[in-house]
């Protein structure tokens, strides 16, 4: 009878809700169990999945990385059609990702999540997909610089007092898009169409220094030094005296990269592909590394070093490499850097 009912009301999610309202007042009764009454009822109220929110708030209100990001972000909306403040939108996205909601969609879901509105700091229904959509496509290009700048001051602010000496740890990954996304890209090594979005870490602490969204492609040597010189102005700007070691694998590895490290005083350790001149410079020591391999069975590394100048440089570089042979034949890698051995206590 109550579905009949339903089909021949107009106002049908009305009647379902004063129906839903009646049935959670009624209990179940089940079985005894071991003398003991068992009662099921229904009257649980509003419940969540995402408690660990209301953890990330607290964090979150300490920290203040979500406060600092939105002021970055110039709300250009007229006033009286605001219903929600930059803040709490993006509140309310990245505690949505942390939850692993990672699609806009999912905020038609969640907002009336109580958890959600807890930590976004309201009673009122949080924003629907379509003002996300509009939120996520409305900073402007120097927005997004400005909030790689607030990341770099959050780092630099993380420290009591200055360190001796950092380590920029650079690298991307592949974050693939399923669309057509602006500068989404196929990437051969990762097989999907991407971005690439960069990455800079400090080595020894681990904390994140800045991440920029790209391109799914690899970045060209001046493409890094325009970033490599923001950050490192804004480091210096803060810590004068600073030791700065730069870290990457070869993708990073270029001579437009050398020039700028070694003008700023910067030391760096990068990858360095195999080609044919380094390797042929290597020949005599991975022999050797193969011929004690077939001696004693066991798999060992030999390490050598060359000066080499390509014909891009502007001078010489160190080459480290090393001779490794095993069970699956030689396995030979190549570092590039411009530390000498008086300064191996650098870091």
């Amino acid at each position: 009878m109550f579905y009949i009912v339903l089909a021949k009301t107009k106002n049908v999610n009305k009647i379902r809700e004063t129906a839903m309202r009646k049935n959670t007042k009624q209990t179940m009764l089940f079985k005894e169990i071991s003398g003991k009454k068992v009662e099921v009822d229904f009257n649980g109220g509003d419940v969540s999945s995402d408690a660990g929110l209301l953890f990330l708030r607290e964090t979150e209100s300490q920290i203040g990385v979500i406060n600092k990001v939105a002021n970055a972000i110039h709300d250009k909306r007229h006033p009286s059609y605001v219903k929600h403040q930059i803040v709490q939108l993006l509140t309310q996205r990245v505690f949505q990702i942390a939850s692993g909601y990672e699609d806009s969609n999912d905020s038609n879901d969640l907002k009336n999540d109580p958890i959600l509105k807890i930590s976004c700091n309201t009673d009122d229904p949080l924003a629907s997909q379509p003002t996300m959509c509009r939120f996520e496509n409305a900073p402007s290009r120097m927005a997004l610089y400005r909030i790689g700048e607030v990341l770099v001051d959050i780092f630099i602010n993380s420290y009591a007092k200055p360190p001796k000496a950092i380590v920029l740890d650079i690298d991307d990954t592949d974050d693939p898009t399923h669309g057509s996304q602006q500068l989404s890209l196929f990437n051969g090594y990762h097989d999907c169409y991407c971005y690439m979005p960069l990455h800079i870490y400090e080595g020894k602490s681990g904390k994140l220094i800045t991440t920029i969204l790209r391109p799914g492609k690899r970045p060209s040597g001046d493409e890094i030094v325009s970033i490599l010189k923001r950050i490192v102005k804004k480091i210096r700007k803060a810590w004068p005296d600073v030791g700065i070691l730069l870290r990457g694998d070869s993708h990073y590895s270029s001579s437009a990269v050398y020039d700028f490290c070694d003008d700023k005083n910067i030391k760096y350790v990068l990858g360095f592909k195999s080609y044919k001149p380094v390797l042929q410079r290597a020949h005599g020591l991975m022999n050797k590394a193969r011929e004690l391999y077939e001696i004693s069975k066991t798999p060992l590394k030999l390490y050598g070093e060359f000066s080499y100048q390509a014909g891009s440089w502007s001078e010489p570089n160190r080459v480290i490499f090393k001779a490794e042979y095993n069970q699956e034949g030689s396995n030979t890698r190549f570092i590039v850097t411009n530390l000498v051995h008086d300064n191996r206590k650098f870091i």
